[in-house]
């Protein structure tokens, strides 16, 4: 049994055995300071319940499983009317995860799966351990259960919107002008429209950036300010003056989006052009002949 007390101006905790001497009137003690096991448990339970992550404990030799307090509590159980068991494990997961998880196990060394709970629908947990195998061929598994369910969501809507943001690109490719950078600006893509009308190969193209285009016709803040809004994620749109290859200019109507990873971080930006040259030329003789009749 464990004792809680306090010496010598500190707290401690003890292990204590007691076994009583046969056919004598004495007794065998042994004491044990286990005080930097219990702060170490503490610690744990503190990390546990920061992380939302529980631990648990497998031995073959006698077949049980442990959980700690904040597994019960994940999974919505009561500590003393619910035993876990390898057994009970179709109460929570499908028979296809609970097959993988049976694979898992079969290798020795360290294993790290996530899978979907049955028991309530939307819900996702990490299963990752250690198992190690005894001189007697009897094994045991430590490893930790932590609640994922709003990492998979995340990963859900990443994924569902750059299917139909691919979708989106794929449709305008064929009529606009598509061009990908990476976080840095960078030219990582640049469809056919925009080797066209830019009069440069894509190879040309590649691992340069679009001040290669900058015609000097707009001032810098303006591009400034479109640098801001990109890193603060949110899109941009305006009128642009470019210059091709060749020295001639044309303009475009531009679209900037850029595209964040799952924690937030700027991973590249796309970017959608229409050709607006002719109507630009049209606003500029509308204005030229505007000011004729105002003379």
């Amino acid at each position: 049994m464990s004792f809680y007390g306090f010496f010598n101006g500190q707290n401690y905790w003890l292990d204590l055995k007691i076994r009583r001497i046969p056919d004598q009137n004495r007794y065998w003690c042994l004491r044990k300071d286990i005080s930097m096991k219990k702060h170490m448990f503490f610690l744990i339970d503190q990390i546990s319940e920061n992380c939302n992550l529980g631990h648990w404990e497998y031995f073959s030799s006698c077949g049980t499983v442990k959980w700690s307090l904040k597994i019960y509590d994940l999974m919505e159980l009561d500590p003393i009317s619910f035993q876990p068991t390898m057994e009970n494990m179709d109460l929570f997961f499908n028979k296809e995860d609970i097959l993988e998880f049976q694979r898992a196990l079969e290798c020795e060394g360290e294993f790290d799966i996530t899978l979907p709970v049955v028991k309530e629908p939307n819900k996702w947990v990490r299963l990752k351990g250690i198992k190690k195998t005894q001189a007697d061929g009897h094994y045991m598994i430590k490893g930790i259960l932590q609640d994922v369910t709003k990492e998979k969501l995340k990963e859900f809507v990443q994924l569902t919107s750059n299917r139909e943001l691919s979708s989106f690109e794929k449709g305008l490719d064929q009529f606009s002008i598509v061009a990908r950078t990476d976080a840095k600006g960078r030219i990582i893509h640049a469809n056919e429209e925009f080797c066209h009308i830019s009069k440069y190969t894509e190879e040309e193209l590649l691992g340069r950036d679009h001040r290669l285009l900058n015609s000097g016709h707009h001032p810098k803040s303006l591009f400034k300010e479109m640098w801001e809004c990109i890193q603060n994620g949110k899109n941009w749109r305006g009128e642009i003056k470019n210059q091709a290859k060749d020295g001639t200019s044309y303009w475009v109507d531009i679209i900037i989006i850029p595209i964040r990873d799952n924690h937030g971080e700027l991973n590249e930006i796309l970017s959608f052009r229409f050709e607006i040259t002719n109507f630009k030329r049209e606003q500029e003789l509308n204005q030229i002949l505007r000011n004729k009749l105002e003379l």
